[in-house]
């Protein structure tokens, strides 16, 4: 009864944990969807308005009124921001209006419009970053299940449904007016669709990557493939050209050819990027990110925003630079580690409130890291770091999992109660499939952040780390093979029938369910980091990882058979106790990095398989737990010597 006790209080604990990451998650969207429907409707006048005023006179009354309804729409969505009246944007907004209602010119309303679109992006944090590398084969195959049909084979709006509807769809092959809108804009209007028309919003239908890819793609359709090839051409010429229309990501996806092109050799640079985005960011985006979130976390602190500085700083470590650190570790790890430091010690002055002068020397230093991590991954990654990525990420992150899995069907095995196996089997396959389906969610559904992923992982790790040192303390107080018969008889018996089976099954999902979600997630950025040809080592660096868990399990099973009770039960205390000090390290890690917990750094070697950090606060976990654990094995030689004739009764 104990054990069901102690494990549902844990289970609980966790559960909690999910909930509240899982309401953090799902408290921003309904703000973020206005804030981009704002977005969404900006440029939707910046580009549209042109082709309804023409010297001052109205040539469309419909879309003219459509025009100043949509300026309507976002004053009531500011409001409902919470935007106040006076604030610039209301301010900007209300200098758009006029100059709508006075049919000012195309080219003062666009400026007017893309300002205040750029201006809101930057108010409500909405960053015009894809979650992965666009793909322009899923591109292809996403525009022909979706598009097709009304905007035709070649966006020509000439589609097989095109003529029943009014107003019809849109001629995407329109080369002045789709130069006008940037990547984000077209993203937008896949997203939301066009209010009045046929156009309907795909966000409920597809993933917000997918989204991207398709943004990407109708962002080619008004350049002639001829133009492109030249873009690559004159891009293995002149390859500086690119950062000074591109720098990064970010600006490819949030301007328009129309903003930054000056002769027509740059706009086939674009077009070609556009259409082979890994050109641009190949190997970088992850550390992009990073580098992106840095920059708004120290504009923040500049404006007197504690808060978001700090939100921002934690979100461009996990979001960013966490996702590349398996190939760093293979690659470049005291790289990793130095970058690692850096970023905890620009977060501790945030949280101390140091002078500006520090947090900036503390920002300049870890942006000269992220450069040199990026000019590391865009020399290419090898067949043999992609192997090694892979390897390590596999034996890393189910290392702990298989064990402990292993060491419960060995338990299970040598008490003879095979039939209970395939509870301890349904843990850790719903653990798999779990995992893989909150990947999709974070993707799909719902907007989790690095942050909110931590916490579960570090709720999951210390309940993984409660779990394992009650079971070590337990194996051991029943170390001798009498004690062991005996509780066999008493208890193990009668186990399925009072229902404890399922706490086979909740310690086998809770250690492999974080396990499989952070293993996705790593091999995700792997992915998008390779590139093309990174099938073959990392299907072999999978394979060899597998292998050696495998390995693990059998020289598990082998021992567990084969050592005589006693032993068997000290072995496998220690090794539930050792991980269980794995897990707590883990653990207090995982807070660390979401910010819930502070990070004091001391000398002390720093074991990464062990889950040693050399940190105050994880140190101070592991040192207790330990002294704990002395503490239990005290007790039980102390009331064993007290009771000398039980011992000599059991033997």
């Amino acid at each position: 009864m104990m054990v069901r006790s102690v494990m549902r209080s844990l289970a609980t604990v966790w559960l909690t944990a999910v909930i509240l990451a899982s309401g953090l998650a799902s408290a921003a969207p309904p703000t973020n969807d206005t804030a981009r429907r704002v977005v969404h409707l900006l440029d939707y006048i910046g580009v549209d308005y042109g082709a309804t005023v023409e010297n001052g006179a109205v040539v469309d009354e419909v879309e003219y009124r459509e025009q100043l309804e949509f300026a309507g729409r976002v004053d009531e969505a500011l409001t409902e921001l919470g935007v106040p009246i006076d604030a610039p944007l209301r301010i900007d907004l209300q200098a758009l209006r006029e100059a709508i209602e006075l049919r000012r010119s195309a080219d003062e309303v666009a400026r007017r419009s893309r300002g205040l679109a750029k201006a809101a992006r930057e108010r409500f944090d909405l960053h015009a970053l894809p979650p992965r590398l666009p793909s322009p084969q899923r591109a292809k195959e996403l525009y022909a299940q979706a598009c097709a049909s009304c905007h035709g084979p070649e966006g020509r709006g000439d589609g097989a449904l095109a003529g029943t509807m009014n107003p019809p769809p849109a001629d995407l092959s329109d080369r002045k007016r789709m130069l006008a809108l940037s990547l984000f804009d077209l993203y937008s209007t896949i997203s939301r669709g066009i209010d009045g028309t046929a156009m309907q919003g795909f966000a409920e239908r597809l993933s917000e990557a997918e989204l991207y890819d398709l943004a990407f793609l109708v962002g080619t359709i008004p350049f002639d493939p001829r133009e492109i090839e030249e873009g690559r051409e004159l891009l293995q010429l002149r390859p500086a050209r690119v950062a000074e229309l591109a720098p990064n990501l970010a600006a490819l996806v949030e301007r328009s050819p129309a903003e930054v092109v000056q002769d027509p050799q740059d706009l086939s640079i674009l077009a070609f990027v556009r259409s082979q985005p890994d050109a641009l960011a190949k190997g970088s985006l992850p550390i992009e990110v990073a580098r992106q979130r840095l920059a708004e976390s120290r504009q923040a602190w500049e404006q007197g925003q504690t808060r978001r500085a700090l939100d921002l700083a934690v979100s461009a470590y996990l979001d960013g630079f966490e996702a590349v650190e398996p190939i760093m570790n293979s690659t470049a790890p005291e790289l990793r580690q130095d970058l690692e430091r850096r970023f905890f010690d620009h977060r501790r002055l945030l949280q101390q409130g140091a002078a500006m002068a520090a947090v900036q020397a503390a920002y300049d230093e870890l942006d000269r890291g992220l450069e040199a991590a990026d000019t590391h991954l865009r020399g290419g990654i090898g067949f043999a770091a992609l192997f090694a990525s892979a390897l390590t990420i596999v034996t890393r992150e189910g290392f702990e999992a298989v064990l402990i899995v292993a060491a419960i069907v060995a338990l299970l095995t040598r008490a003879g109660r095979r039939d209970a196996l395939r509870y301890v089997h349904a843990g850790w396959t719903g653990a798999l499939v779990a995992g893989g389906a909150t990947w999709l969610a974070v993707h799909s559904l719902i907007r989790v952040s690095g942050a909110q992923r931590e916490l579960v992982e570090g709720a999951s790790a210390l309940l993984a780390t409660g779990v394992l040192f009650y079971a070590s303390f337990w194996l051991l107080s029943k170390a001798e093979a009498a004690r062991w018969q005996e509780f066999l008889d008493r208890h193990i018996r009668a186990a399925l029938s009072t229902g404890s089976v399922v706490t086979l099954s909740v310690v086998t999902f809770v250690a492999v369910y974080r396990e499989a979600l952070e293993t996705a997630l790593f091999f995700e950025a792997l992915w998008a980091q390779a590139g093309a040809g990174a099938a073959r080592p990392i299907a072999l660096g999978v394979a060899a990882g597998t292998a050696v868990l495998v390995l693990l399990v059998a020289a598990v099973l082998y021992l567990g058979h084969r050592l005589p009770i006693p032993a068997f039960f000290a072995a496998s205390s220690i090794l539930l106790y050792a991980l269980a000090l794995v897990l707590a390290g883990q653990g207090i890690a995982a807070f660390q990095e979401a910010g819930w917990l502070p990070v004091t750094w001391v000398s002390f070697p720093r074991i990464d398989w062990l889950g040693v950090r050399p940190t105050v606060q994880g140190l101070a976990v592991q040192g207790a737990l330990l002294a704990l654990g002395l503490g239990a094995l005290l007790w039980l030689v102390i009331k064993r010597l007290a009771h000398p004739q039980g011992k000599e009764r059991l033997q």
